[in-house]
């Protein structure tokens, strides 16, 4: 689990990371710090483990230019050091880089992917909606060297400030994010990594949700044998809806969606594939005057939905994106518990399936 810490008195932060082990979480152990990091609540960092270690994490870093100009780095770790930052993609202009992913391909590689603004550089607010002007979605493929290698361009056109989301099926790597069309519609697509190449970015279902803007609400993905299973939040018709779909086939093609709420829901989710094929996803809803860190229990098969609070949380944007992880018959969660105006907290809940 990681997160970040400001340091008292100074504009400094740090990331930090803690291991589960012996029911309990471990010491926190640092992995960089810096003055200039660009810190908010739905561009997050994040810690990517593989054969037991920690070994590559990413944070954003600010740039001169503009209010939103940075770039998203990266730090392997090599022999239990840390590497000095360095930005997976080539470009020099002072736009937004972020909304990164990362998983690992193998021992010796990971796949990362960010939402990437250079098509952006000297927009002018008459031209937002010009999609020649639109973030576009990158990746590249990062060796435990640090060498960059097979930057490609995934979609030239998509929602500028929603998380994308990946993982690692038997079939190769997955994306999901939020896509923009000239019409400002903006719903799921998915794509899959096939010898080096993305496939045509594809909808997992066309919500047809018109809006001239970002949600800031991604979508999450998780897979388990031939299962991909894609959960997000829309705001089609005016109705708040977190929705889920799954694909049998390696993420070739996807059932219709299995509405999951429709009741208070800000999405914000996450998203788990039990070994029984039962599916998790969270989510954060308000109910009366406060707001719940909520599950819910998909059975794909039959579309029957079970759900439980978690725990009370603020509603509010300091609260972040609740994060839920599945492991060893476990799923985990952590979330900001806010306080007050000065004071949050990381908390923790587990439950045995």
């Amino acid at each position: 689990m990681s997160w970040v810490e400001k340091v008292s008195g100074s504009e400094r932060y740090l990331l930090k990371y803690s291991t589960w082990s012996d029911e309990n979480w471990s010491e926190a152990n640092d992995i960089t710090s810096s003055d200039s990091w660009f810190v908010n609540w739905a561009d997050y960092p994040s810690v990517v483990a593989y054969s037991g270690q920690a070994k590559a994490a990413h944070m954003l870093n600010k740039i001169p230019g503009n209010t939103y100009s940075y770039n998203v780095n990266i730090v392997l770790n090599k022999d239990g050091e840390w590497s000095q930052p360095f930005a997976p993609h080539n470009d020099s202009t002072a736009t937004e880089h972020g909304f990164a992913s990362l998983i690992p391909l193998n021992e010796q590689e990971l796949l990362a992917a960010w939402l990437d603004g250079r098509r952006t550089e000297d927009r002018k607010d008459e031209e937002y909606f010009d999609l020649d002007k639109a973030m576009t979605l990158r990746s590249a493929v990062i060796e435990q060297s640090g060498e960059i290698t097979n930057r490609k361009l995934l979609d030239a056109s998509v929602c500028d400030c929603c998380q994308t989301s990946m993982t690692l099926t038997d079939q190769g790597p997955f994306i999901a994010y939020r896509n923009r069309t000239s019409e400002e519609i903006r719903d799921i697509y998915y794509s899959r990594y096939q010898s080096g190449e993305w496939t045509e970015p594809q909808p997992v279902f066309r919500d047809n949700w018109k809006i001239g803007a970002c949600p800031v609400n991604g979508p999450r993905v998780a897979s388990r044998d031939s299962l991909v299973v894609v959960a997000w939040f829309a705001g089609a018709g005016s109705m708040e809806t977190v929705k889920t779909a799954v694909s049998t086939d390696y993420g070739v093609s996807f059932n219709e969606p299995i509405t999951v709420n429709q009741s208070g829901t800000s999405g914000r989710v996450d998203v788990e594939i039990a070994e029984s094929g039962l599916l998790y996803i969270s989510e954060l809803v308000k109910e009366g005057d406060n707001y719940y860190l909520k599950l819910n229990e998909v059975n794909y098969r039959d579309e029957t939905v079970n759900t439980k609070n978690v725990a009370e949380m603020s509603g509010s944007r300091r609260s972040g994106f609740p994060q839920m992880e599945l492991t060893d018959g476990r799923l985990f969660f952590a979330w900001t518990d806010v306080k007050d105006d000065t004071l949050t907290q990381i908390k923790t809940a587990s439950l045995e399936l």
